[in-house]
């Protein structure tokens, strides 16, 4: 592992550190791809309850590789859909927290940001990955348009994004 990638690694290990002595219990991951990520939820929140795991899977076999790595856990399910599929499912002020790391163009990390930012109670988090310019991604123009429109002050952990919802 390369430093620049390690100290990504260890900011999004803190930020659910965070997570976990904040007593945040319950969650939702969208954009799963192996399960890598919600392993280290996992691992860096003891207390955690339970997570919701959200991914449409179009790579054959990343589903099937998520819940292989994920066996070891209780307290998940995984949910074959798209992140807005899944959302209309779900009502409002379910969640304590939600990590974004979906489709990372524009349009779908702000809908992303719409979407769960319903669905987690006040006081829990939103949160997200990917926070960085470039032209590939449009995560960090969706996050600041949608915090600068709505007077919330964005934290950020590394490349990791996050506020409390109020």
């Amino acid at each position: 592992m390369n430093d620049r990638y390690a100290s990504r690694y260890e900011q999004r290990l803190e930020l659910y550190k965070m997570f976990n002595n904040m007593g945040l219990k319950h969650g939702v991951e969208v954009g799963v791809q192996y399960g890598l990520n919600a392993v280290d939820i996992f691992d860096s929140m003891p207390r955690l309850e339970w997570l919701d795991l959200v991914d449409p899977w179009y790579e054959e076999g990343s589903m099937e590789k998520a819940s292989e790595n994920l066996s070891p856990y209780t307290g998940w399910s995984m949910y074959q859909k798209t992140s807005e599929e899944f959302a209309s499912l779900i009502a409002y002020d379910k969640y304590d927290f939600a990590y974004i790391d979906g489709d990372h163009s524009y349009d779908a990390v702000m809908l992303d940001i719409i979407l769960w930012h319903r669905r987690v109670r006040s006081g829990g988090i939103i949160s997200g990955h990917d926070y960085i310019k470039t032209n590939k991604h449009g995560v960090k123009r969706a996050v600041d348009d949608y915090t600068k429109y709505h007077n919330i002050g964005v934290k950020v952990l590394g490349v990791n994004w996050y506020w409390e919802v109020k």
